[in-house]
């Protein structure tokens, strides 16, 4: 298998508007299931207030 980029697009309110094949490789979740969701709610057992290894935000 080749490299895969994961991607998201967030919005400024934090909605989540566009991912890629590579995010849901890394993540499980579907685009159909992230999309329009608040990104925050993706990773709600992590507390930490960190960003989750090779997850890059921008």
């Amino acid at each position: 298998m080749g490299r895969v980029a994961a991607m998201a697009i967030v919005e400024a309110q934090g909605v989540v508007t566009g991912w890629s094949e590579g995010a849901r490789l890394l993540t499980g979740h579907p685009a159909q299931d992230v999309v329009g969701r608040v990104a925050t709610g993706l990773f709600a057992g992590d507390t930490s207030g960190r960003t989750p290894a090779g997850l890059l935000v921008a």
